[in-house]
Formats: C-alpha cells, structure tokens, sequence
C-alpha cells in the first residue's frame, strides 16, 4: 500500500488535532489554570510587591509559558508542552537571581551571554542565605508533588530519554497525544508550581507578612503550627 502524499497526511494531523479539540474543549485550559493557581499569585505577587523592575520581562516570560502549556495540550501536542513547563521553571528562577543583580542583567541582556544555570542560582540562595536550605527541606518534606525536584524528569523528556515524549518515526497525526499522556502533564505542571512555589517562599520567607493570603493559606495547609513557627522565625 503506497504512503500517503504530504497532503493527505497534514489532513489526518488536522483531522486528530480537531477530534482532540472536540472531545475536550476548554478542557486543558481550565486544568493548567488550576495547576498553576498558586504560581500565578506568586507572579503577580512579584510583579508588585519585589520586583526591582531590573528583569521583569522573564516574569512575563513565565506567565507566557503557562498560556504554552494549555495551549499544546489542548492541541494534544505533549512535547512542546514539556519544553514550555522546563522554560517556566528556569524562567522563574533566572528572575529571582537578576532582580537583585541589574549589572549582571544588562551585561545577559546586550550580550545574551552568561545567563546562571540553574544549579548555579541553587548553590547562589544556600550561599546567600543560612535559612534557604532548612526552609525549603521543610517545605519538602510536606510536599504533593511526587518528583523532589520536577526539573529532573522534565530534562529527561526535554532530552528525549523519555518513551512518553521522546520523538518517532511515525506519520504527522502521531504528534497528538491521548488523553491520558495530556493528564499526565497537568500532573506535572501542578508540580512545577508547587516547587517553584516552594522556593520562592523560602526565599523570601523573612516577607511573611506581605505574602498574599491564597500563599499563605496554601503554605499553612502543608505545614504543623510548630513547623510554620520554624519556617518564619
């Protein structure tokens, strides 16, 4: 049976992404927005209330990233979407470094060059603060989420080690993924969130009080009164 020209199969790519679309409307929208409920507050939050306005572009790079994600999977495309939750995650923490560091991000910026790794912010905040470490194990030790640290497995599908987003040979319409796959990143974007939210509070947990109160509600549901008493002392 001979192949199927270019033509015919942009249409069965059609085809399966409008099937997909059909069968869950706003689904996927309403489910990212939801996952990424606490990140959100955290990104307004920001914007107002700690931002230098040194780098705050990456912040709306972020929150970018958020509309990527229910954007591909209500598309049913999982490997984009994988890609948009690493970049959201390093995004945010990329932001914490620069806002304090305008030298810094005026050099990144004129010579897109020496952006901080990751490990390198990590290693910066136990560096830069005695309190980081302990908080943010504290937070952890409550956490939701399965993966410690989501950036692991998100490198791993990112580097196609991974058979649920790794690429293969296989016609057009193959790009769109089952239902189940797409749930499977909601899951791990409400991860991405909650770590991403885990360290912006231990971060800046000496501001408390100026936390807006969905944060605060949220930490205090994962945390003992004596723990809460550790975590901001």
């Amino acid at each position: 049976m001979p192949s199927k020209s270019s033509a015919e199969q942009v249409e069965d790519l059609w085809n399966c992404v409008n099937s997909h679309v059909q069968a869950n409307q706003g689904t996927y929208l309403e489910s990212t927005v939801g996952a990424t409920n606490i990140l959100r507050h955290w990104l307004a939050h920001l914007r107002t209330s700690i931002s230098t306005k040194t780098a705050d572009r990456l912040l709306d790079a972020a929150q970018g990233t958020i509309i990527e994600v229910a954007g591909c999977l209500s598309l049913g495309l999982v490997r984009p979407a994988l890609f948009s939750m690493r970049v959201q995650l390093e995004l945010t923490l990329a932001w914490i470094f620069f806002n304090d560091h305008p030298v810094e991000w005026r050099f990144a910026e004129k010579r897109s060059e020496n952006y901080p790794m990751r490990a390198e912010i990590l290693r910066y905040f136990a560096r830069n603060s005695n309190r980081f470490p302990e908080r943010f194990n504290l937070l952890t030790k409550r956490k939701k989420r399965k993966n410690e640290d989501p950036y692991g497995i998100l490198s791993v599908h990112v580097h196609s080690l991974s058979g649920l987003s790794a690429p293969s040979v296989a016609p057009l319409a193959s790009l769109v993924r089952p239902q189940s796959t797409c749930k499977e990143c909601i899951d791990m974007q409400r991860e991405v969130a909650e770590y991403l939210s885990d360290t912006l509070a231990s971060w800046y947990a000496d501001r408390w009080q100026d936390f807006p109160a969905e944060i605060i509600a949220a930490l205090k549901g994962r945390m003992t009164p004596t723990e809460l008493k550790r975590f901001c002392g």
